[in-house]
């Protein structure tokens, strides 16, 4: 049996969803890109944070304000 051509109708469909979805891939493509350009700053503005003189003065008080979380969850309960 031969398999039958599609007519205008069908190809004209056919068409107009490949089109919607070739605009949604492109919009979902663009906004991972904005993402991924997002992540990427907040990663070079925590980078700079941790290299500040600010944050490498207050990691003694962060240490020990972790420690003492740590050792609060550890106390048993009387």
């Amino acid at each position: 049996m031969k398999p039958r051509d599609p007519s205008v109708e069908e190809m004209t469909l056919l068409s107009e969803r490949l089109d919607a979805l070739e605009k949604e891939l492109c919009f979902r493509i663009e906004t991972a890109s904005q993402g991924e350009q997002e992540l990427r700053r907040l990663r070079a503005e925590l980078r700079e944070m941790r290299n500040s003189l600010s944050w490498r003065v207050t990691a003694p008080l962060r240490r020990l304000s972790k420690l003492g979380r740590k050792l609060l969850r550890a106390r048993p309960d009387t």
